[in-house]
């Protein structure tokens, strides 16, 4: 498939050649400039051999910086793979090792010449790498006409107009960006960029939107409770926010001056395969379903063969263009083609409920209790429900020290509320023995990455401070 969402950011480029593409404090660029300064990178690129297809490395340091390269790579008809200046070393170096040529941040460009690089299946995108599990990380080939359907839902979803402002906070090596950035200047709106630092703090989250007149933004899934609690009455507000990323563990106040969307979907998907719209549903007995697959999108599910109830319940599998090509460095037996349709074992185990899909929690993420199997998210899901909690995150210990014991970490505005008998009491009331916590830390906000993913090794510090089998 063409690249048209090249294509439709060179017709904004020629119609609206002096709005802005990017407006940030630092450097803003219109639509003409950012289209100019990438056919000259480009030009470079050709100019030294570089061959149709290849992988073209980015470390930059602003998203023009970035966003600039990445036209450039498409120009030449290659994709790129964005890396964080703060990646890891080594996992630098072995991008830079499979890619045709690197840019550093400085605008330095290396070519690889020992053209002992990869060569991407014909329509590739870009590249998105994830932790591997045998040293080097797995890049995922992602195709352009999964993107374009993305970035076409997301313009119908949102209503983007030229001129509308979009939001833009994820870091470049992460795939939210890839749908902050592509349908904004696809359809002719203006990018804002921040730093995921600058937000952290709800009242500052919201002053970021209403300050600069965001209509529509990607919100990091940890960020959003606390959007959902500030008062916006009387301010300029957002018109659709959609947060992904992590499980939603929070249902958006009913108040809300702007829809609240719920977004699912693992990198091999195109960023985002189900959406959820949480102010059309009326029971919120269970945390937010992550909804329905984009129109784009099939899916099938792989039935548990333990479990017997009545919903559907196994294996999430996707399928359609929006499916990666697969990984360019491992194993793809995650990967099927069926009757000329590339499917993906998702490895999340979800149940379907009158047409929606809730997750359960990850295939390899069950515990075992005393010989029992044991859903995180159950445990994670009971304590949310309890008052004064408005966030968890729930750890089995890693040492063989009585039992296995599980440990959580509860998001809580007060040490006042902090009452571990009551919380125990009360999970016990709810949930088998043996899947109530027998440890609990308090915190006034969980960890997050850079990607707004909860930290996970700093929430299992905190309990390893009070227990060493963590």
């Amino acid at each position: 498939m063409p690249n048209s969402i090249l294509q439709s950011f060179q017709k904004h480029a020629a119609i609206h050649s002096t709005c802005l593409a990017i407006d940030d404090r630092e450097s803003r660029i219109t639509y003409l400039g950012l289209d100019s300064q990438s056919s000259l990178l480009a030009e470079s690129f050709i100019a030294h051999g570089i061959q149709p297809n290849s992988l073209i490395a980015l470390i930059g340091n602003s998203l023009t910086d970035f966003v600039t390269m990445m036209l450039a790579a498409w120009k030449c008809n290659c994709a790129y793979v964005a890396v964080s200046p703060t990646s890891p070393a080594t996992q630098r170096r072995y991008i830079s090792s499979i890619s045709a040529a690197t840019v550093d941040t400085n605008g330095t460009v290396s070519f690889n010449d020992e053209r002992a690089t990869e060569i991407l299946p014909a329509g590739t995108a870009y590249v998105i790498f994830t932790s591997g599990s045998t040293g080097n990380p797995k890049g995922i080939a992602i195709g352009h006409e999964g993107l374009s359907r993305l970035a076409a839902w997301r313009a119908r979803f949102a209503s983007l107009q030229p001129g509308d402002r979009v939001g833009q906070v994820a870091d470049l090596a992460f795939d939210a960006s890839v749908y902050e950035i592509w349908p904004a200047l696809a359809y002719g709106c203006t990018l804002v960029p921040t730093t995921m630092h600058s937000i952290l703090e709800p009242t500052e989250h919201k002053q970021y939107l209403c300050e600069n007149r965001i209509k529509d933004a990607f919100v990091p899934t940890a960020l959003a409770p606390g959007l959902f609690d500030q008062s916006w009455d009387g301010n300029f507000s957002p018109s659709t926010l959609l947060s992904g990323g992590d499980t939603l563990r929070a249902w958006p106040t009913e108040s809300l001056p702007f829809v609240f969307a719920n977004g699912y979907g693992p990198a091999e998907g195109t960023v985002m395969s189900t959406v959820a719209v949480l102010d059309r549903y009326s029971h919120k007995q269970r945390l937010p379903p992550i909804g329905r697959p984009l129109p784009h999108i099939s899916y099938k599910i792989v039935p548990e063969s333990t479990y017997f109830g009545s919903n559907a319940r196994g294996e999430l599998l996707i399928g359609g263009a929006n499916v990666a090509f697969g990984y360019i460095n491992a194993d793809n037996s995650a990967f099927k083609e069926v009757a000329g349709t590339r499917w993906f074992g998702t490895g999340d185990i979800v149940e379907e409920i009158e047409g929606d899909l809730y997750f359960i929690g990850r295939r390899d993420n069950q515990i075992k209790v005393a010989g029992r199997r044991v859903e995180i998210n159950g445990i994670v899901t009971a304590l949310c429900a309890l008052p004064n909690v408005y966030d968890a995150v729930v750890l089995q210990a890693t040492e063989n020290t009585h039992g296995l014991p599980i440990g959580a970490v509860l998001a809580m505005e007060s040490h006042e509320t902090f009452d571990r008998r009551y919380i125990q009491k009360s999970l016990a009331s709810i949930l088998p023995l043996h899947e109530v916590p027998s440890l609990l830390i308090r915190v006034a906000t969980i960890p997050m990455t850079n990607n707004g993913k909860y930290d996970l090794d700093k929430c299992r510090e905190l309990l390893r401070e009070h227990h060493s089998g963590f």
